[in-house]
């Protein structure tokens, strides 16, 4: 695969890939390592990182990057939420022609990006929640020119698609939000 370490989940997705590292010890010289993992558990494990002539002096490890898919509309002031199924749904923003509505789904077992339907309203600095039924609530932001914006939207990932979900008393922006343990978000 190229990797030193890819963790696998039960559907045998990778959910972890972590090149073999590179590291120099504080001589300068190079180091070689190698990642190893544990299991230590059904959904757990550990992973140790074995180097080869570092002879106990301090090494600095470098695990790299991992090159993926590019992002179909460049962004930034965006939201970006693990799904209950793995993939990350990135939301709105800024993008090279002004705040963003539309979202897209990253696929962290092919690397790729697909487009995933598009909000009522533009927005960036918003936030969004994943709640317990595995939708997720977009609330406020504000877009171009500065409109701050109390409504809210909510993405249904089985169908890739947004609807209205009220508004908040007060518009916001660069807010938070926290999902409490009876389901609603503060």
């Amino acid at each position: 695969s190229g990797f030193g370490l890819v963790a696998l989940d039960a559907q045998g997705r990778p959910v972890l890939k972590a090149p073999q590292p590179l590291g120099i010890d504080a001589r300068g010289e190079s180091v070689k390592g190698k990642l190893v993992a544990a299991r230590r558990g059904a959904d757990r494990f550990s992973v140790r990182l074995e180097l080869k002539g570092s002879a106990g002096v301090p090494v600095l490890v470098d695990p790299g990057w991992v090159a993926t898919g590019a992002i179909g509309v460049p962004r930034f002031y965006h939201a970006a939420t693990v799904l209950a199924n793995g993939k990350v749904l990135v939301s709105g923003g800024i993008g090279a022609a002004g705040a963003l509505a539309g979202a897209e789904l990253y696929d962290r077992a092919s690397g790729m990006w697909s487009a995933s339907g598009t909000m009522a309203t533009a927005r960036m600095e918003h936030t969004a929640t994943l709640l317990p039924n595995g939708k997720v609530l977009v609330s406020g932001g504000h877009n171009l020119p500065p409109a701050y914006l109390a409504n809210c939207e909510l993405y249904e990932p089985a169908a890739g698609a947004w609807s209205a979900a009220g508004a908040m008393a007060t518009a916001r922006e660069d807010h938070t939000a926290t999902l409490l343990p009876n389901g609603k978000v503060l």
